[in-house]
């Protein structure tokens, strides 16, 4: 069985949707919806596992996992460090940032 997503693509404005039958819908987003200035290429959501990737203009991405209450802390982190960021100090981790990663203007 497949698993059930969805895809937005902001540089082509399309939102992909996928089941869990393995189909999957390509549409055009509206005009006007996601107009405005940003450095993501695409935002994707899996939801098993629980999941949200980011894709920049680099090709680099970035993976999210999110909370799935029927997987424990220690699965969700298999040996890996927790990072934990604090709300306070989220401008002083990206002072150094000459642009930012997320970016809106109108």
């Amino acid at each position: 069985m497949a698993t059930p997503s969805f895809e937005f693509d902001i540089r082509a404005r399309t939102l992909t949707l996928a089941g869990e039958d393995a189909t999957t819908r390509t549409l055009a987003l509206p005009p006007g919806m996601f107009d405005f200035e940003t450095s993501l290429e695409r935002v994707a959501v899996r939801l098993d596992p629980l999941e949200l990737t980011v894709g920049l203009p680099s090709g680099r991405h970035a993976v999210v996992e999110l909370s799935d209450p029927r997987r424990s802390l220690e699965e969700l982190r298999a040996r890996r460090p927790c990072v934990y960021l604090d709300q306070n100090h989220w401008s002083t981790g990206v002072a150094p940032v000459s642009r930012p990663v997320v970016g809106f203007s109108r």
